[in-house]
């Protein structure tokens, strides 16, 4: 699920929107549990408006078997914003419409916590810098790599030597950053850690699907993409592609700043 610029309607809210459904807020009443929609948000699917699809049947049968287990490891949501499934609603409010929830939907929806902002919302200018930070690494002038290439160089000694000099000049700006970097994702390592004790690979591990709570800790959540998992290579490789989303390809100038960034983290790879 895409996150979107808030749309706002007369009391109700569209959270985010993607390609099967919207999230919208207050949630869908629900009786059973009795959920305050004030402090929920309905996941709607559009997919479900045929029931007799059976890959979404499947889908959603999925969705309760991992919601299940994330219940299991973390009944009070510490850890992982997981959904809860209504198993009696009430009728659809004045906001639920406005936002666009037909009847038909609400077998096919689900409820979630309500949580704050998104860990690229709250951080956005400080993980912006460090997408950003791969085109200075390449920043090689022009008229020094020409005059040299007159003078009988090669193109290897001459971009290994510039691309030194540059790492060089560039350190005290990485290091910083990594060190910024680390104060940001550090209390997410953890948290990742339970959720593969546990046996569950999220799928779609990025700083979008990571919120916090109002006690300022983080919390996981869009678990759509979930899966169970007893490989290995599962678990490492969804390492891996989260800080890759940290740090798009920069860090072979850096190995030794990878290192203390992920330290204690990627080192638990095996």
């Amino acid at each position: 699920m895409k996150k979107r610029n808030t749309r706002k309607q007369k009391g109700g809210e569209i959270l985010g929107e993607g390609r099967y459904g919207i999230v919208v807020w207050p949630g869908i009443p629900c009786k059973k549990p009795n959920l305050d929609p004030r402090t929920y948000v309905s996941k709607v699917f559009y997919a479900y408006k045929n029931l007799k699809n059976k890959r979404n049947y499947e889908e959603h049968k999925k969705i309760i078997e991992i919601s299940n287990k994330l219940k299991e490891i973390d009944e009070q949501q510490d850890y992982f914003i997981y959904p809860v499934f209504c198993e009696e609603f009430g009728e659809l409010s004045d906001d639920n419409k406005k936002n666009g929830v037909q009847e038909h939907q609400k077998a096919f929806s689900y409820m979630l916590k309500k949580a704050g902002k998104t860990m690229m919302e709250t951080h956005r200018k400080k993980l912006r810098e460090a997408t950003f930070f791969p085109s200075k690494t390449y920043e090689i002038n022009g008229k020094e790599f020409e005059k040299r290439k007159q003078a009988g160089e090669s193109y290897e000694k001459i971009t290994e030597d510039m691309k030194a000099k540059l790492a060089e000049k560039l350190r005290p700006e990485a290091e910083k950053l990594i060190e910024d970097l680390r104060t940001i994702i550090e209390p997410v390592f953890p948290i990742i850690e339970r959720l593969h004790a546990a046996g569950i690979v999220h799928g779609d591990l990025h700083p979008g699907n990571i919120v916090y709570g109002e006690d300022g800790k983080p919390r996981l959540i869009d678990f759509d993409m979930a899966k169970f998992s007893e490989k290995k290579g599962d678990f490492n490789l969804e390492k891996i592609t989260f800080i890759l989303n940290i740090i798009p390809g920069w860090m072979d100038s850096f190995p030794d700043l990878f290192d203390k960034l992920t330290e204690g983290f990627m080192e638990k790879m095996n």
